[in-house]
């Protein structure tokens, strides 16, 4: 049975790691990535013999394009400030088709950016040009974009919702509004089953959970057998003229008002 290519950019990263991991379990499938610093690479990926790792940067268009070759997909797994995930990106895209990489998945993983006007989350506006550069060129290469909600991890890690000194889950509302939430490890087996599907193309929606806080403090009782405290925070509107405030007050530092 002939193998499946899968190349993915930026391999070192968590979230490339867990799909590189995934796309592994699954037979005939080799993995071509990109990474500036492949030393920083587990061994069990490193030592495979189906992943054969290339040291680039994200400006090495000529590496890039040798990992490339034979792909039939590629992934961004990029991380970085709006320069790498626009101009980044869209050289990367080039690449693809330069290689005749029938598919690229977007460097999204995110809430559903559609919808937002340019400039009311500033970190989603190279998500919204890169959908727009893809679809230029969509009778070269098809675009997919994957909207998972949030990121549990980093939503409890930088929105202020759970104090892990204090045990507590702090909300604004009632408490009951509902989250999209999806794991890093969950996003990751999706994207797997999305880069090995040859018909899969456009947003695909994936989702682990949509759960409100207070259900979210019950779940982790059962969990750890540790009963939580919750706080609230304020109202709705409480929370909103907080981020107006915030945001008016430091426009250039997103991670103050980002997870508001």
């Amino acid at each position: 049975m002939s193998s499946t290519t899968v190349f993915i950019a930026g391999l070192t990263g968590k979230f490339a790691r867990m799909l590189a991991g995934y796309l592994l379990a699954k037979p005939n499938v080799r993995i071509n990535g990109t990474a500036r610093s492949p030393s920083k690479l587990p061994s069990e990926l490193s030592n495979n013999p189906r992943v054969t790792v290339f040291q680039a940067d994200a400006d090495d268009l000529s590496t890039i394009r040798k990992a490339l070759k034979g792909s039939s997909v590629a992934v961004c797994c990029y991380l970085g400030d709006n320069d790498l995930m626009l101009e980044g990106q869209k050289k990367l895209i080039d690449a693809s088709i330069q290689e005749q990489v029938p598919r690229y998945i977007a460097g999204d993983w995110s809430l559903d950016f559609r919808n937002l006007g340019y400039g009311e989350m500033p970190m989603k506006d190279p998500m919204k040009k890169i959908t727009e550069y893809l679809d230029e060129r969509n009778d070269q290469i098809k675009g997919i974009h994957i909207l998972n909600g949030e990121f549990m991890e980093v939503l409890f890690a930088f929105s202020g919702l759970y104090d892990e000194k204090t045990t507590t889950f702090n909300y604004w509302g009632s408490g009951d509004e509902k989250l999209d939430l999806t794991t890093y490890e969950d996003a990751a087996k999706y994207t797997a089953e999305i880069a090995l599907d040859q018909s899969a193309n456009g947003f695909i929606e994936v989702l682990g959970d949509s759960i409100g806080i207070k259900d979210v403090a019950v779940a982790y009782q059962e969990a750890y057998g540790v009963e939580p405290k919750t706080q609230w925070l304020g109202s709705l509107d409480d929370l909103h003229d907080k981020l107006v405030a915030t945001r008016k007050a430091q426009p250039q530092n997103i991670y103050a008002w980002m997870g508001l």
